[in-house]
């Protein structure tokens, strides 16, 4: 019995150092997101609010994982005679049928807010801002290639769509640069020195009568995205209807 509870107070403790490698892991991954990384993780840490807003390198978060870690320590520890009573050869089916319900709700809360995956393919070359225009019904859908939904950009820079806003649920986007003969060269938008991939600008009309929604990414350096300024938006006019 001792074991087991030494056991579940250690993975309790693990648990908010898990939430934010979780976290760290997808900001890396796509550092533009304007959404929460892998929200159900972060919202098991206490308070969810201050975690939402803390900025790399606060100092409170130190502490406030090593007071989850103790929480969850505790938690752990109160867990383990249930887990003994479960552990018994006469209650396997309850056991089995409990760990198949924990998986699935840890399944649904850590996968279930991520959104499609996206590809931007983008003339070899281009720089600069990139702006996609949602919502316009004289526009074609976008299209699927492989597990993408790809978007593809004209040499201006832009892209028109009739598929709704994509939602702000955290989501694998991949870039990439076409050459004329076909050949893709990705475009680094990981959170490192290659990075060329910066912000995530929204664009929102007041009704449909002024424009369309759109959404835009800016290709470079980092010092030639503080010298670029604000997303370029089109007030498109939308069809009457």
């Amino acid at each position: 019995m001792r074991r087991v509870m030494i056991g579940f107070a250690t993975a309790g403790a693990l648990i908010p150092l898990c939430c934010l490698a979780l976290s760290a892991i997808t900001d890396y991954l796509n550092p533009n997101s304007t959404s929460l990384p892998v929200p159900g993780a972060m919202l098991l840490l206490w308070p969810p609010s201050f975690f939402l807003r803390a900025e790399p390198g606060n100092a409170g978060v130190a502490v406030l994982v090593l007071l989850n870690a103790v929480l969850y320590a505790g938690a752990g520890r109160l867990l383990a005679p249930a887990w003994s009573f479960l552990s018994r050869e006469e209650n396997k089916t309850a056991r089995r049928l409990l760990l198949g319900l924990i998986s699935a709700v840890a399944c649904v809360a850590l996968l279930g807010p991520m959104g499609q995956r996206f590809l931007y393919e983008i003339p070899e070359g281009y720089r600069t801002w990139v702006v996609v225009t949602y919502q316009d019904p004289a526009c074609p859908s976008l299209k699927t290639g492989g597990v993408y939904v790809v978007v593809p950009i004209t040499p201006t820079g832009r892209a028109y769509t009739s598929d709704a806003l994509p939602s702000r649920d955290w989501r694998y986007i991949r870039y990439e640069h076409i050459g004329p003969d076909g050949r893709r060269t990705p475009i680094q938008s990981y959170r490192n020195a290659a990075r060329q991939i910066w912000l995530n600008s929204t664009m929102l009309f007041r009704s449909a009568h002024e424009g369309f929604p759109q959404k835009g990414f800016f290709i470079g350096t980092e010092e030639e995205v503080r010298k670029s300024g604000s997303m370029p938006y089109e007030k498109r006019k939308a069809a009457d209807t």
